[in-house]
């Protein structure tokens, strides 16, 4: 059975006022000074062989990994966090992404592992199809006509801020549904910024894959750059 420490004598330090770590016998009932419960001033406890651990390369932001150094960080320039997006200059690697519609629930919602494209400024509509036009400026895509509406590059917008990202491939809650059941093919639409289970059929619309419904509401958005011109 482990000795029970009783007395701040036995740890050669001397209580003082401060800060206490108590030790508590849990079989001790009495409450008072003369059970086995005591504290000791934190402050004045012994050391443990060890001194202090020093970080170099410090700056702001900067997450600290070890170092093959003894007692001894760094703050990784390369690696940061400032309280919203961990920045990573280089390579990332991981045994799998995780990819899911977790509290999707408002247009513009999506889901872990979608990729979002920053950058640009200027408005945009949250949870419908857009494409970037040749000023930079997101507009609302369709598959009317054989033009950059419908065979340029295309995303999801997440709010009326293009600052605020816009997802250019995963999962993502449409304003509208696009009808049809689960696992269908998603089409672009000949209603500006919509998105359709139903093929387009006229003459000159153009037909192009945008991704699969997986719920109301919610596909997996990933479009093809492959299109077909109605004849």
């Amino acid at each position: 059975m482990a000795t029970k420490i009783t007395d701040l004598t036995e740890l050669a330090v001397t209580a003082a006022s401060g800060d206490f770590l108590h030790i508590i016998d849990v079989d001790d009932t009495t409450g008072g000074a003369a059970g086995t419960s005591k504290k000791i001033q934190v402050t004045n406890l012994p050391g443990g062989g060890g001194g202090g651990v020093s970080v170099t390369n410090q700056a702001d932001n900067r997450i600290v990994t070890a170092t093959a150094v003894t007692d001894t960080l760094t703050g990784e320039t390369n690696l940061t966090y400032d309280g919203t997006t961990l920045a990573v200059t280089g390579g990332v690697e991981g045994s799998s992404i995780n990819i899911d519609s977790t509290g999707l629930a408002s247009a513009g919602d999506y889901g872990h592992g979608a990729e979002l494209l920053l950058g640009f400024t200027g408005s945009a509509v949250a949870g419908e199809c857009m494409y970037l036009r040749n000023t930079g400026a997101w507009s609302l895509a369709a598959g009317t006509a054989l033009t950059t509406q419908s065979t340029g590059f295309l995303s999801i917008g997440v709010s009326a801020d293009a600052a605020d990202g816009v997802v250019t491939r995963g999962i993502v809650y449409l304003d509208t549904d696009p009808g049809g059941s689960i696992g269908d093919v998603v089409y672009l639409s000949t209603t500006n910024g919509e998105l359709s289970t139903t093929p387009v059929s006229s003459s000159g619309n153009v037909s192009r894959v945008v991704g699969y419904k997986l719920d109301t509401n919610i596909i997996m958005f990933n479009p093809s750059q492959d299109w077909i011109e109605l004849a």
